[in-house]
């Protein structure tokens, strides 16, 4: 599982792969996402985020109606303007 962070400039794209299946098409290529294969798991990032966290899937918990899984972070993708000098990412930079 990857987990992308999107910015503002990527509303448009987090709106559409968020509203459409993937079992009804291929959605990177109707809206022509830029992607690439992850480092550590077998799953795409998406490129033009700023911010992808690779995780491993460790379980799964059934919270009503939803499907709430517990991840271990294998690796972190950033643009390096989200950094702090540490490495961490700086959060209050995502405007």
């Amino acid at each position: 599982m990857v987990v992308n962070l999107v910015s503002k400039k990527n509303k448009e794209m987090f709106d559409y792969l968020g509203s459409h299946s993937g079992r009804d098409e291929n959605k990177f290529e109707a809206i022509n996402v830029k992607h690439s294969d992850a480092v550590k798991i077998n799953a795409p990032i998406l490129d033009e985020c700023p911010v992808n966290i690779e995780c491993s899937i460790v379980d799964s918990i059934m919270t009503g109606s939803q499907e709430m899984f517990i991840c271990k972070v294998e690796h972190v993708h950033s643009d390096p303007k989200f950094l702090k000098e540490n490495g961490d990412l700086d959060f209050n930079l995502s405007k």
